[in-house]
């Protein structure tokens, strides 16, 4: 009697703890993939304004030719 009562115990001690388990790990990992998935976006959108600043830049500095040969033009 008593060893199947102690394989009946494993059974329900498995069938109680797995799922815990499993669901453990499956928000592990969701979390880790919200992460993995937030760096991925932070890291385009500082691309991106990193290339509006060059944008930017360029834009003055075409402003400063244009600037330069009305004044060239006016003297």
């Amino acid at each position: 009697m008593k060893k199947k009562r102690l394989k009946g115990s494993y059974t329900v001690e498995a069938a109680i703890y797995i799922p815990i388990i499993l669901f453990m790990l499956f928000q592990t990992l969701e979390i880790a993939i919200d992460f993995w998935q937030e760096s991925k976006q932070r890291e385009v959108c500082e691309a991106l304004q990193e290339l509006d600043i060059v944008k930017e830049f360029y834009g003055y500095q075409m402003l400063d030719e244009v600037r330069k040969e009305m004044e060239d033009d006016a003297s």
